[in-house]
């Protein structure tokens, strides 16, 4: 298969009238089979021609999710142009700077952000998608893209500098589609749903691309509160997500269960206690029999209700985009509807591994998938700070083989420190364990040296706090400080009219409870409140990772006043300027 024109076209000669997508319409569900699918992508594709979009030229997609941005891709593949998402949250400087990087000779773009996108397009030729046919003939060409061919520059979210255009080519892709259907377990009769756009390389691999190679659906919501509120209406059997919206569903199923009657708030906690005792952090149970037949009586009654709002059909979630906290993962065990996290990156296609149903374990991103095996034609291997490498050492992550990243847009210096020596260096702090699973600590560049000498990585701290109602964000920091501190940024749906000295104090009281047992560094010694951080400041990323170094220069007084009066001095670090 030479590229991913030709993956729709096979599995449309295959089954012409398989459901390809599944969507809300009217307020009830419709279908697209995957010739209707290929249809539109051959219309639309026409109009890129007429437009003069040739083979190679970029074509910038920007849109909330839906149907016709998936389609949107398919149309640039097969005429042989590179796709462009664009996250559509992005503030418009960012935009601009994307366009005028990528220089993409047409930009198609939803009705709803049109006005912002031709601002940010500046004399680039914009099209709206709700303008594209769909009547007509049109049979939809594979194009003239080979494998070895760029397929999409995918920016990355620039979380500490101007964000750079990853090159993943048709090969990479595919590769990835393959190796992905093998480790997450997906097949015919699975339907994936979820909320990330196609800007956001977790969704376009696993969605347009692994679930059409199982020959399965794919369920896209019609905005946020429609996946979050009404997910079972979709029937999905596999949902991907990331940790915030993890976070949002726990806090979500806990505010209803603190509002249910006293007995069945009783009952609730019961078949939770019992989880804790017989579920392990692999796949089975432990514990007398007695206690094992208890779980299986609490998971068709009390726990019930929960699996069935998922439409009946469901299997479990993924999880990817950043660490998920290892108590949250046990959290939905103990309810009966698992969370496999899964690892990877953009520079990696992106998926590098992930556990499934039959091989997990709680806290662990799960085994590496086969594209980075000797079976599969790749390798893994981590480097320690003493430039030794083994996999048996805890180190930074390196990967190679055919998942790989051609390299950065126009960035041969950038690419040059990505990819030395045939490995790509991923950044990412972590291990694996005498069983094959992958354990992650965090970002290197992040990892926090306190002046006494001890270290840690931020993320999962953060992750663990995050956990509480009263925490909707937080960033912990002390490089050079005799302390680890915090900003945090309090979830105002909980704390409600409650004084700002009670909100403290309740925060304060919930870090020293999901930090009792962290070494002692890694706990905070205090922290001060700050608002919300929006991806439109800058602050946060289109995949909301936290914007580390801009969020302290943008409270930088804060910060200084907060260690200040503990007897500490600010954290070391130049000061970044703001976008």
């Amino acid at each position: 298969m030479r590229n991913l024109a030709e993956l729709l076209l096979e599995k449309t000669r295959e089954n012409p009238a398989a459901e390809h997508f599944r969507y809300r319409r009217r307020g009830g569900i419709a279908s697209l089979s995957r010739a209707e699918t290929a249809r539109r992508a051959a219309l639309w594709a026409g109009v890129l021609a007429r437009r003069g979009v040739r083979p190679g030229d970029r074509v910038g997609i920007v849109s909330e999710k839906s149907v016709a941005q998936a389609i949107a891709f398919f149309a640039a593949f097969s005429r042989g142009s590179i796709a462009v998402p664009v996250a559509e949250e992005l503030p418009e400087a960012e935009m601009r700077f994307i366009f005028d990087d990528a220089g993409p000779a047409l930009i198609l773009a939803s009705q709803g952000f049109l006005e912002k996108v031709k601002s940010a397009a500046g004399r680039i030729p914009v099209v709206t998608l709700e303008e594209l046919p769909l009547e007509g003939d049109a049979a939809l060409e594979p194009g003239p893209a080979e494998r070895g061919d760029v397929a999409c520059l995918i920016y990355t979210s620039g979380s500490t500098g101007r964000p750079k255009g990853v090159m993943l080519t048709h090969g990479n892709f595919l590769a990835n589609a393959a190796s992905s259907l093998e480790l997450i377990g997906a097949g015919g009769g699975d339907v994936v749903l979820s909320i990330l756009s196609y800007w956001h390389s977790f969704a376009l691999t696993v969605e347009l691309f692994t679930l059409l190679m199982a020959g399965g659906a794919v369920a896209v919501p019609k905005d946020k509160r429609d996946f979050v509120g009404r997910m079972g209406d979709y029937r999905p059997s596999i949902v991907l997500l990331v940790p915030r919206i993890a976070g949002m569903l726990r806090q979500g199923i806990a505010d209803q269960a603190a509002a249910s009657p006293p007995w069945k708030r009783w009952l609730f906690a019961r078949a939770l206690g019992n989880a804790a005792r017989v579920c392990r952090a692999d796949p089975g149970l432990r514990g007398p029999l007695w206690a094992r037949a208890l779980r299986r009586i609490y998971l068709g009654t009390v726990l019930k209700p929960l699996r069935a709002r998922l439409g009946g059909a469901f299997r479990f979630f993924v999880s990817g985009g950043a660490p998920l906290d290892a108590e949250c993962q046990a959290y939905f065990t103990h309810l009966g509807i698992p969370i496999y996290q899964g690892y990877g990156l953009t520079e990696s296609s992106p998926v590098v591994s992930a556990g499934n149903a039959f091989v997990h374990r709680l806290g662990s991103s799960g085994r590496m998938a086969s594209w980075v095996l000797p079976r599969g034609g790749g390798d893994y291997t981590f480097e320690n700070d003493a430039g030794r490498r083994g996999k048996n050492l805890e180190g930074e992550l390196l990967l190679r083989g055919d998942c790989v990243m051609a390299g950065y847009w126009r960035r041969e210096e950038e690419t040059a420190a990505a990819l030395r020596d045939g490995w790509l260096y991923t950044g990412d702090v972590g291990r694996v364990d005498g069983d094959g699973f992958l354990y992650l600590a965090g970002r290197r560049t992040n990892l926090t040296c306190l002046l006494g000498g001890e270290k840690f990585h931020p993320e999962p701290i953060e992750e663990r706090l995050k956990s509480a109602a009263l925490i909707a964000d937080c960033v912990v920091f002390g490089e050079g400080c005799k302390n680890a501190y915090a900003l945090v940024v309090p979830a105002l749906e909980h704390a409600g009219g409650m004084p700002r000295d009670e909100v403290v104090r309740r925060i304060r009281g919930e870090i020293a409870r999901l930090l009792a047992d962290a070494p002692a560094h890694w706990r905070p010694k205090d922290f001060a409140l700050v608002p919300p951080l929006t991806i439109e400041e800058g602050l946060l990323t289109s995949t909301m990772k936290i914007r580390r170094a801009r969020v302290l220069a943008r409270h930088e007084e804060i910060v200084r006043e907060l260690c200040a009066r503990n007897g500490d001095r600010a954290p070391a670090g130049e000061r970044v300027a703001l976008l």
